[in-house]
């Protein structure tokens, strides 16, 4: 009965390495991604009414380039990050990788606080 037990527990133990090694050997054989937003420089948004460049702030804050606009940056995936503006709705853009410029994709209103 003893043998019995060490020999599940053995396998067992097997089991859960080979198990684990084969998911990482599976991850690492996919694509990579990388976060291509990077707000630690500035970065070209285009809005179907202007394009500009958005200046990073401290924290997670920016201001246009040119204008008088200022807010904060949420959401950031690999293509895209929203923007919450101090004095205008929140706007999501989306990385045109053709041309390394961020187009509005859509906006969607602020929670009432």
């Amino acid at each position: 009965m003893k043998k019995f037990l060490l020999f599940l527990v053995v396998l067992g133990g097997l089991t859960a390495g080979v198990a684990y090694y084969s998911n990482n050997a599976l991850f690492e054989s996919l694509p990579k991604t990388e976060a291509t937003v990077n707000l630690a420089k500035e970065t070209i948004i285009q809005h179907p009414n202007w394009k500009d460049t958005i200046v990073p702030l401290e924290g997670n804050r920016i201001r246009r380039k040119n204008g008088s606009d200022h807010g904060a940056i949420q959401n950031i995936t690999p293509n895209t990050f929203e923007i919450v503006w101090d004095r205008w709705d929140i706007e999501i853009y989306r990385l045109n990788p053709e041309t390394n410029i961020y187009h509005l994709e859509g906006k969607r209103k602020k929670e009432a606080k």
